[in-house]
């Protein structure tokens, strides 16, 4: 289980050879080149909008390469008050929704750093992510 940065070391490990049942992301930086989810491992990501993967949304961050949006992931991103969504593109050019890919949207929120640090605390705030993380180690 890495947070933020911590998930790197240990995403590189694997792509050196290293083998873990499951990896957890907490709200994970990213995955270096030559990452492949490995066969047996069982990888999620937890986490909050934050600062993180605000930066992420816009390819600031890895490359892409993120544990939030990696198909090998589960994710589970927590909402919380303060949370918004933004709607990327032109305004002026008609969205028909529901007939293929819907308008891209920038998922940001008002407490940023605050967010960040939230899933690796013992804060009451965090109760539920933390019992969920606790259901899928022990699983």
């Amino acid at each position: 289980m890495g947070h933020s940065w911590g998930l790197v070391p240990i995403t590189g490990s694997e792509a050196d050879g290293v083998h873990y049942d499951q990896v957890h992301s907490l709200a994970g930086a990213g995955m270096p080149p030559g990452w492949a989810p490995a066969p047996g491992t069982s990888y999620d990501h937890w986490g909050y909008t934050d600062a993180l993967s605000m930066a992420q949304q816009l390819g600031v961050v890895w490359d892409g390469q993120n544990p939030n949006t990696n198909a090998a992931f589960g994710s589970h991103v927590y909402a919380r008050d303060g949370d918004f969504a933004l709607p990327i593109g032109d305004p002026s050019v008609p969205q028909v929704y529901g007939m293929g890919a819907e308008q891209p949207t920038f998922r940001g929120s008002v407490s940023p750093a605050e967010n960040h640090n939230l899933i690796a605390s013992d804060q009451s705030e965090n109760q539920k992510a933390l019992e969920d993380i606790l259901r899928e180690v022990i699983q």
